[in-house]
């Protein structure tokens, strides 16, 4: 990893040795790539001749080999050397041919020196994965002992804090910030301390509170400080996937960095199935780590906060889009001449989808194709090629977007087709002022029309309710009144009647169904005095006089086909019929022989047990039954038509004193 110590390290073993009596040479590889090789290994030979305080001409290579193989003879056991390599995987980094590489020509040198000397050893620093040099460098550092050196420990950040603790003092919430933002990296502390240093060194020994430290914090996290080596080492993959995480605080699952990154937009296929690897690959290099096996997150925070603020991923995404695909660029260059200098537009279509097949992520030639078809009025052309381009990158996508679906929205006829678009750009942009209204207006417009039946019907009731209550009093009158009847019994109904001389009269009530009876008997309940006699009286049939039956606990009386002398085997109960007039009634005569003093009952019945009858003192059923039921509807129905006029005028005229 870059800025993870190395030099540092380097510089405190180089220390070490020396202490112990080694002759150390530090050699830093860094640029050294760019250099014929013969003059790396004459800088190289230089320093290590003068390790051993040799002068003289240095170059050609047999004299130094040889003089250097005596010098690390076995017998010469206080002449030991050890060369510490720094940058040592920047050998390989410039571009040629692999076989013209330093590193190909320096380590078979080197390597051939570890094999004869015991006394010679070398440090090989690199700053990534060995695993991502070539093949042909891993495979020579095959079988050399490998230590990964990554972050400071606890203890050791705060040691390394502590060298200025004669100078300044820190409190421990200010060490602690230290740490929570370093996580022990060590050139995030050395940086964060020698910021504080500059912004706080004076003679008085000041306290480094945690406000100290937060105050520090915008002067590193700047490009001009912040070095950007740790970001550089990245591959693209990798840089898309610290964009992302960066702008998670507490870190993110896979599956939050993927969906991120598809709605942020516009990851080709290919870099997406390249992204699912980066995670593992940046845990690899200390530069994220997971936690709690879920989720993963920056392990430095100081690099979270920079990358975050200056490499975020809008500035990926143009690095990202910069045209690779030079023919499709040349495409682009000669559509927008046919465009903008020969307002040919057809010809210049074909050119510009051919640059788009090529680089489906040209945001130029997406763009123009799109403003060519919304000048055309091909505005669904001018949509799809949009949409498929917001596929790669909707924040490119985005302005013309809106402005296509604005067009379309105006074209279109119908409301929900209008209302569509407009949520669709309020999707892209919540804020837009001219979607915002006109999609309140169209909701408003067909919530009007979802109303409409309803205001309609309530301001007729509001203008004709007097009217609409008389006759809906007539109507409801009318259907009780036809309940009414139905539910009315269907039997035979006398009214008891009782005249001056101890005479009572049970009259019947036309029915309004008709009944063929065999027989109708009278029984008396309670008699308490003798009764002097009982006739039989209706329509068309003789007056006759009854005689009780005999074997019955009470007086009952019976008529029937046989008494009335009827030609038939039945006779008819009186029954209304509206084409003819109103029937005489039976009536039932019992005339008692003194006044009594409690008055007796009567109770009937017919030889049809479906057929119910009942005797009721005289009342509402001599007025209202037989009336057809349309009758007493209307007649109830006007009663109410004139209480609900009345009403009003009471209403009306309360009004109008108020006023």
């Amino acid at each position: 990893q870059r800025r993870i110590g190395k030099t540092s390290v380097l510089q405190k073993f180089e220390n070490t040795l020396q202490e112990k009596k080694h002759r150390v040479v530090n050699f830093d590889l860094m640029g050294k790539a760019k250099e014929p090789f013969g003059e790396v290994w004459a800088e190289l030979e230089k320093r290590i001749r003068d390790q051993f305080n040799q002068s003289g001409s240095h170059s050609g290579q047999p004299p130094f080999l040889d003089w250097l193989s005596t010098t690390l003879s076995e017998d010469n056991k206080n002449s030991s050397l050890v060369l510490l390599l720094d940058e040592f995987d920047a050998l390989e980094e410039w571009e040629q041919p692999e076989d013209q590489q330093a590193i190909n020509k320096l380590f078979p040198q080197l390597r051939n020196l570890l094999n004869k000397y015991k006394n010679f050893k070398c440090v090989f620093t690199i700053g990534r994965d060995p695993k991502h040099l070539s093949s042909k460098t891993f495979s020579q550092l095959e079988g050399i002992e490998q230590r990964k050196i990554s972050l400071l420990e606890e203890g050791q950040v705060v040691q390394l804090i502590n060298l200025s603790k004669g100078v300044l003092n820190w409190t421990p919430e200010a060490i602690k910030e230290v740490e929570r933002l370093t996580n022990g990296q060590a050139y995030c502390v050395q940086l964060l301390c020698s910021q504080i240093w500059d912004c706080f060194y004076s003679e008085d020994r000041p306290t480094i509170s945690l406000q100290s430290v937060e105050t520090v914090i915008p002067k590193i996290l700047s490009p001009d400080i912040f070095k950007d080596d740790i970001w550089d080492g990245l591959s693209a993959a990798g840089k898309v996937i610290a964009s992302i995480l960066s702008e998670f605080d507490e870190g993110a699952t896979i599956e939050q960095l993927l969906k991120e990154t598809q709605t942020k937009g516009g990851i080709a296929s290919v870099l997406q199935e390249q992204l699912e690897k980066v995670p593992p690959s940046l845990v690899a290099l200390d530069f994220i780590e997971l936690v709690k096996g879920q989720k993963y997150k920056f392990r430095i925070e100081l690099v979270r906060q920079y990358v975050k603020r200056f490499k975020s991923f809008d500035d990926m995404q143009q690095e990202l889009d910069r045209p690779t695909d030079h023919v499709a660029d040349e495409y682009y260059q000669l559509a927008y001449k046919l465009v903008h200098q020969h307002r040919k537009y057809d010809d210049a279509i074909p050119l510009l989808r051919k640059a788009i097949e090529g680089n489906p992520r040209h945001i130029k030639a997406n763009r123009l194709l799109a403003q060519v078809f919304h000048d055309q009025r091909k505005l669904e052309e001018a949509h799809e090629t949009l949409k498929e381009f917001s596929k790669f990158n909707p924040r490119a996508a985005k302005s013309w977007l809106i402005t296509v679906r604005l067009a379309l929205a105006e074209q279109s006829e119908k409301d929900k087709d209008k209302l569509k678009f407009y949520n669709e750009i309020l999707q892209l942009d919540p804020k837009h002022p001219e979607a915002k209204k006109q999609q309140k207006e169209i909701q408003a417009q067909i919530e009007a029309k979802r109303r409409l039946p309803w205001e309609l019907a309530k301001g007729f009731v509001l203008t004709y309710q007097k009217r609409i209550a008389q006759v809906m009093a007539v109507v409801i009158s009318l259907g009780i009144s036809y309940i009414w009847s139905v539910d009315f019994p269907p039997g035979l109904l006398f009214e008891i009647g009782k005249t001056n001389n101890n005479e009572y009269l049970l009259t019947s009530v036309p029915s309004s169904e008709s009944h063929s009876l065999v027989f109708l008997q009278i029984a008396i309940d309670k008699p308490n005095v003798q009764l002097k006699k009982a006739t039989f009286k209706f329509e068309i049939y003789k007056s006759v006089a009854l005689t009780p039956l005999a074997d019955t606990e009470t007086p009952t009386y019976q008529i029937g086909s046989a008494l009335l002398k009827s030609k038939g085997d039945t006779f008819q109960y009186p029954f209304f019929e509206q084409d003819k007039p109103t029937p005489l009634p039976f009536v039932f005569t019992f005339q008692f022989e003194n006044d009594m003093t409690q008055e007796p009952e009567f109770t009937c019945k017919t030889d049809a047990p479906k057929i119910g009858c009942e005797v009721k003192l005289k009342g509402y059923a001599s007025l209202l039954r037989g009336i057809p039921w349309w009758i007493k509807g209307s007649l109830f129905g006007l009663l109410l038509v004139v209480l609900i006029w009345v009403g009003y005028a009471i209403k009306d005229r309360e009004r109008d004193d108020i006023l």
